[in-house]
């Protein structure tokens, strides 16, 4: 496993990890997270912004995606939530390309998930290749 890929499961698994821990949980500046000062302007203004980078490709962004669908349906109403998807190599442009397609059509909602479930479950795409036939993106 590449540097990248570990670093990415981390990430996933400690994400995966603060989700399941229960929104009783207190988290302590200092010891459960690092303020930072000063506070950096967000996209959405005043609200709390969290970021999912993710990789269509990557098994740890596919394994982290049903505890974070629970999350966001009792998210508290001062987080704004976000995707931005990852490229750290061209092989991955085509999928990253996909959640673009999928954000102008409207339909991130109704395609983000089947569409990791079509690599990882269901393996019909496969992110080989793909920059040389993306036929099968569009079947």
């Amino acid at each position: 496993m590449n540097r990248i890929g570990s670093y990415w499961r981390l990430a996933a698994w400690f994400f995966a990890l603060t989700l399941s821990a229960g929104a009783s949980a207190q988290l302590a500046p200092g010891k459960d997270y690092q303020l930072i000062n000063p506070a950096q302007p967000t996209a959405s203004g005043t609200k709390v912004e969290v970021i999912e980078f993710f990789y269509y490709g990557c098994p740890g962004c596919n394994s982290l995606q049903a505890p974070l669908e629970n999350w966001l349906k009792k998210k508290p109403a001062d987080i704004e939530f976000r995707r931005t998807p990852v490229v750290f190599q061209d092989a991955w442009l085509p999928l990253t390309t996909a959640y673009y397609a999928f954000d102008a059509m409207g339909l991130v909602d109704k395609l983000h998930r089947p569409f990791f479930n079509a690599i990882h479950e269901q393996r019909v795409i496969s992110d080989k290749g793909l920059l040389k036939d993306q036929k099968p993106l569009f079947d």
